[in-house]
């Protein structure tokens, strides 16, 4: 049966253009992806292998995502340093607050175990 086209781009582990680097956003969304999947360790990973692209050096996103794995991992320590380092690194005033708020309810519940962790947290 002949393919159809565009399925090579479905087969795992194939790229139908391996060319082409993915952009930043595409990099770190797929390591979300792969921690909704296979879990936060596999992402963490991934995360880890992009902290060395040159285009991700001193970006507040790549250490949000890296702040809300290690939070999915139960790395709380982790999480708190890298929530306010990706605060820190954004010059976007919603960023900043949304960083912030995240960590400042990590802290919280960290002080205050008994205290339900938001849906999809650990707690």
């Amino acid at each position: 049966m002949p393919s159809r086209p565009g399925s090579a781009a479905r087969t795992p582990g194939h790229s139908p253009r391996p060319h082409l680097r993915p952009t930043t956003s595409t990099a770190l969304n797929h390591a979300v992806a792969v921690a909704m999947a296979r879990g936060p360790a596999q992402a963490l990973s991934l995360v880890d292998a992009l902290a060395m692209d040159k285009r991700l050096t001193g970006h507040h996103r790549l250490h949000a995502v890296r702040a809300h794995l290690l939070e999915m991992s139960g790395d709380t320590e982790g999480a708190l340093a890298e929530y306010r380092l990706a605060a820190g690194l954004t010059r976007s005033l919603p960023e900043q607050r949304y960083l912030h708020t995240r960590a400042a309810a990590l802290a919280t519940r960290t002080r205050h175990p008994s205290w339900p962790a938001r849906p999809g947290q650990p707690g």
